[in-house]
């Protein structure tokens, strides 16, 4: 019997200019019985929203307490100086014991990244800033909790600048996000003439930071795009050359829905490196896949393989997945969950949205049939609108509490009253 979904979160705000009842691009984290997730409220059609949003669980998903991070943004109480906020990830350093979710705050001089620290996911310090600069756009944050690591209490906050640099710069925190370091630049787009995004900072059990992102080439190059690494052996002072994953078939947007190819991806407890993104399988395809890939060094990966579909969805186009490993497995054992959306587009009537969950027993090796997370299809429509299409989130998020996965996605009614009916959810499903 599938679980139903629980609500962590709406949109409580009206008159505000914002796309009133609308809350997109859920990121989590778990350690232990603790779950922390955080997304964007009150999103604005031509970019970001009006405040960042906190749901957690300390006792395995029983009970959630929700909230807005204080002193972020305008709309925030106690409010903060950002015009607007966004891209929100979230977690643990586990030497510092602190929760943190990173998030893109827009001030009327500048773009800066800012830090929020919580000591249990629930009462949230004021935000400091990490990184001001001219544009910034999708930081992600991640900290090295393994045991037997040299730069175990690592903090890594990557982030793409991009004026004057058009790169992907990493700074690292020492002190549970208390103070960052300069940048150090993971990856430039302008001198190997591509453009580079959707950065995803993991770090292996040796130490050693693997950054994954998507790499688009330029006209000039003529492609191909690709899904690409670069690593650091020195915790984060410095970084080798790019290295290429797998190159991207499909397009980079579809039928009208924001989904960027950007990158998801976990390391089990043997140190392999799982990746996922969504691609079409061949230059023929009737629509993209959940597309999976692993290296057990970080460095040489397998061939990118389809994740199986839903019945009687193989030519739907599946998008935005999130990829988990459950703690404590790894190898052949290793526990895989992937939640993503799959996109129908029928002809002559409007796109539909429905949320699926894709199980490996064995690092990847096998997959199961998905199971479904949403009880009621999506209307395209019901969801938040952007300047480049429908919006659920620039990515969606799979965590793990114990072997039970928790995807956190945004799921949507039909609207009401001049409102969206957009909300957060979690799905505790059943262990693996």
């Amino acid at each position: 019997m599938r679980t139903q979904p629980v609500q962590l979160a709406r949109d409580p705000f009206r008159g505000l200019g914002a796309q009133e009842g609308t809350a997109v691009e859920p990121d989590s984290f778990s350690h232990g019985s603790t779950l922390v997730a955080a997304y964007q409220v009150g999103r604005f059609v031509d970019g970001g929203a009006l405040a960042i949003g906190f749901s957690a669980t300390r006792n395995a998903g029983q009970t959630w307490r929700s909230g807005l991070l204080p002193s972020l943004s305008r709309a925030a109480k106690p409010s903060g100086a950002a015009e607007f906020v966004a891209d929100p990830s979230v977690a643990y350093d586990a030497k510092h014991r602190y929760w943190l979710i990173a998030s893109l705050a827009a001030l009327r001089s500048a773009d800066t990244v800012v830090v929020s620290r919580s000591r249990n996911g629930v009462a949230w310090q004021t935000p400091i800033t990490a990184v001001r600069s001219e544009t910034l756009d999708k930081n992600w944050i991640a900290c090295d909790n393994w045991l037997g690591s040299p730069h175990r209490g690592n903090c890594y906050l990557v982030f793409l600048i991009d004026n004057p640099l058009d790169a992907i710069v990493m700074r690292t925190s020492r002190d549970g996000g208390r103070t960052w370091s300069h940048n150090v630049v993971v990856a430039r787009g302008t001198e190997a003439n591509q453009t580079v995004n959707g950065a995803q900072p993991l770090v292996r059990p040796s130490g050693t930071v693997v950054v994954a992102y998507t790499a688009l080439a330029g006209f000039a190059t003529g492609g191909p795009h690709t899904i690409a690494v670069a690593r650091s052996t020195d915790g984060g002072a410095s970084f080798g050359a790019q290295e290429e994953v797998s190159s991207i078939v499909g397009q980079f947007f579809i039928n009208g829905v924001r989904a960027p190819q950007f990158v998801s991806g976990d390391v089990d407890g043997g140190g392999t490196v799982y990746l996922t993104w969504h691609d079409c399988p061949d230059y023929e395809c009737t629509g993209t896949d959940v597309v999976f890939s692993r290296s057990t060094n970080g460095t040489d990966w397998t061939e990118p393989q389809s994740l199986p579909a839903a019945p009687g969805r193989t030519s739907d186009d599946a998008l935005l997945p999130a990829l988990a490993v459950a703690p404590g497995t790894r190898g052949t054992k290793a526990k895989l969950a992937v939640a993503y959306y799959s996109l129908r587009c029928a002809w002559l009537e409007a796109c539909s949205l429905d949320a699926f969950l894709n199980r490996s027993p064995d690092g990847g090796r096998s997959w199961r049939p998905p199971e479904r997370i949403n009880p009621k299809t999506m209307k395209l429509e019901w969801v938040a609108d952007t300047n480049i299409g429908r919006m659920v989130g620039d990515y969606i998020s799979t965590s793990f509490l114990g072997l039970r996965p928790v995807p956190v996605l945004a799921l949507a009614s039909a609207p009401a009253g001049g409102r969206f009916n957009q909300a957060i959810f979690a799905s505790r499903l059943p262990p693996s």
